[in-house]
């Protein structure tokens, strides 16, 4: 069974406050840093 949520009933502000609190926490997987620090070191490495 797939389960899954209306995301209509949200308006763009909620998500977006919603996108900023799940991406500014930090992750186990990521050595405990949050993903927009993760993605800056390996674009730096790139450079």
């Amino acid at each position: 069974m797939l389960k899954s949520t209306d995301l209509s009933k949200f308006s763009a502000g909620d998500l977006a406050r919603i996108q900023r609190s799940l991406n500014g926490r930090p992750r186990k997987t990521l050595d405990y840093m949050m993903p927009i620090e993760k993605l800056t070191e390996l674009v730096a490495l790139t450079g």
